[in-house]
């Protein structure tokens, strides 16, 4: 929770390089230390490092990849981003059903984390960032070496009005009190907040009640990650149709999980045969429609959030769903112990209602990503379907508006 707003602050201050190497050093010396703690006060701080690496490294990686490629490419690089964490998620399962030492467990867990710091020296910093810093012959020299590759040639014509418009509406920021200083952006922060906090808290909840559920635990908990492949896989084909687009495809998968959660109370107030088999079903639904709201939401998030506070406003939704995590434990086991339906009831009432504050947020499918909070307060209406004639929108002309 600490980590998604300051170090987003951090990758918009001082670059997503810089940024995402300090998550990964944090999330590789917390790991070690954990393995090899004496102690329980050293396992808990160290904990808390790791937590802070884990959560970053993930939103800022997601936030460069999607700032690297063109608009057409931000859906598949997203999918398979979800999809990798969550096939690491199912590795989990499985190493942790063979190797049942917890030091050892964390050391294996471990190792693949170190090449992550060959980072800095593969990948270059994000030529948007660049531009919002005014910082031009960098990202000139970036996107050429790119361009290179691609063997194609850049416009230099493009990225001087690029760099103009950019330059031109850019001002002087606060961090995260920028996403509350005007209207629009103010709106789309606090659903924004509500939507992560919910989909953070019904996700954990579903995945830290595995153990509750019918049958192994092992088996359950890789199944709980196996079922956000095919509905990610879903969901991000969903929302490349123009008839779904990303707003419409929120909206289904929270009240898909919501209802899912709440088919599951009549099966735990009169329990019959086949009621334990009813609540795992639906929990893997209601799991699955969790996941896929969340993988849609890291790209509409990221797609929402002009490039100056990118990362500041991703961090703090990000913020939000780990409070949600936080409470998730206590709302998914202690709850129960109260009444056994009542978690489920909490889930499915938020998890709908999550669903329809989404209708608030505008659709951004097909549309440029922002560079400045001027352009997200002169956009068209957000209730209305977006184009590039209305009377206040400037656009940055692109030749191919592909960027």
């Amino acid at each position: 929770m600490l980590g998604a707003t300051a170090v987003g602050s951090l990758a918009d201050k001082y670059g997503r390089r810089k940024a995402l190497l300090l998550s990964v050093l944090f999330k590789v010396v917390g790991s070690l230390v954990a393995a090899l703690a004496p102690d329980m006060t050293v396992f808990f701080v160290s904990r808390f490092v790791v937590g802070i690496g884990s959560a970053t490294t993930y939103q800022i990686g997601f936030v460069y990849l999607l700032e690297m490629v063109g608009r057409e490419h931000r859906n598949k690089f997203g999918l398979l981003y979800a999809v990798l964490f969550s096939c690491a998620s199912m590795m989990c399962a499985g190493v942790a059903y063979f190797v049942r030492d917890y030091g050892t467990y964390q050391l294996v867990l471990t190792i693949p984390a170190f090449f992550m710091f060959l980072y800095p020296v593969i990948i270059p910093e994000s030529p948007r960032w660049l531009l919002i810093q005014d910082r031009r012959e960098e990202a000139l020299a970036i996107l050429q070496t790119i361009a290179q590759w691609n063997k194609r040639e850049v416009n230099s014509t493009v990225l001087e009005k690029i760099h103009v418009a950019t330059t031109e509406d850019s001002g002087s920021h606060n961090g995260v009190l920028d996403l509350f200083k005007t209207p629009r952006l103010r709106r789309r922060s606090l659903v924004l907040m509500y939507i992560w906090f919910t989909v953070s808290l019904i996700f954990f909840a579903l995945s830290l009640g595995a153990g509750n559920l019918a049958g192994d635990i092992f088996l359950n908990s890789f199944l709980m990650s196996m079922v956000e492949v095919p509905c990610n896989l879903l969901a991000m084909c969903a929302i490349q149709i123009p008839d779904i687009g990303r707003r419409r495809m929120t909206v289904f998968c929270f009240c898909l999980s919501g209802l899912s959660c709440l088919v599951c109370v009549p099966a735990l107030m009169f329990p019959s045969a086949g009621s334990d088999l009813m609540v795992t079903i639906f929990s893997l639904l209601g799991k699955g429609g969790a996941a896929a709201s969340w993988n849609i939401l890291y790209l509409y998030t990221t797609e929402l959030f002009p490039t100056e506070v990118r990362n500041t406003g991703l961090g703090a939704s990000n913020t939000a769903s780990r409070t949600g995590g936080i409470l998730a434990s206590y709302a998914g086991n202690s709850l129960r112990n109260v009444w056994l339906p009542l978690p489920f009831i909490i889930f499915g009432v938020m998890g709908t209602g999550a669903g329809l504050l989404s209708l608030l947020l505008p659709e951004t499918l097909g549309e440029t990503l922002h560079e400045t909070i001027v352009q997200v307060e002169s956009a068209p209406n957000d209730d209305k379907k977006q184009s590039r004639d209305k009377k206040n929108y400037k656009p940055i002309d692109t030749g191919d508006n592909k960027c």
